[in-house]
């Protein structure tokens, strides 16, 4: 028998990939509820699909990317609402 938490990590990546793929920001926002009802976290994953602010899933046509070097961040920037998200990266060493 499956537990609440495995249920629910289960309805949050089926909304949200069916979010992304239909660009709707309503799946996301349901799959976010679900997630702080049952206190199980977006997987690493999926956080980087849809902006954290309006739920609008990224695509070429809603956001932009940038990369700081200096730093080792990534941005996005959501083009519908504004919001800049930052994320760590780790270069690859080559040997």
């Amino acid at each position: 028998m499956k537990s609440k938490k495995d249920i629910a990590n289960e309805r949050i990546r089926l909304l949200v990939d069916k979010g992304v793929s239909e660009k709707n920001p309503r799946y996301v926002e349901l799959a976010r509820k679900i997630g702080m009802k049952t206190r199980v976290s977006m997987p690493k994953d999926l956080k980087f699909k849809f902006c954290k602010k309006c739920g609008t899933p990224f695509s070429a046509d809603t956001h932009r990317v940038r990369i700081n070097s200096k730093k080792n961040i990534v941005v996005y920037e959501c083009l519908k609402c504004g919001h800049k998200t930052r994320f760590p990266y780790v270069r690859e060493k080559h040997l």
